[in-house]
């Protein structure tokens, strides 16, 4: 399941109690948060909301639009997602 916060209207959620009745139900949903990486520097992260991934745009924090790509992005998980991810594991990965 995929939520957003901040919302197309700029309001902030907290989906603490959503994901906890997830959970309470022993549901197989991964829950998953689509937010903005400065937005997680003032409210409750996705990860003590019980998100199990969150992703989200920091271009912000990037190269200005006007000078082209690539954009910046982050993508995080728990571990238990981390092999199920694109890409590599910075730090981690290490070819046979």
């Amino acid at each position: 399941m995929v939520v957003q916060t901040p919302d197309v209207r700029g309001v902030i959620h907290d989906f603490t109690d959503f994901f906890k009745q997830l959970d309470d139900k022993n549901t197989k949903i991964v829950k998953i948060v689509a937010s903005d990486m400065l937005s997680c520097t003032i409210t409750k992260p996705p990860g003590k909301m019980g998100a199990d991934i969150c992703f989200g745009s920091s271009q912000r924090f990037g190269v200005p639009m006007g000078f082209g790509g690539p954009s910046a992005a982050f993508f995080a998980s728990h571990a238990k997602y981390v092999r199920k991810m694109p890409g590599r594991i910075i730090g981690r990965s290490i070819d046979a």
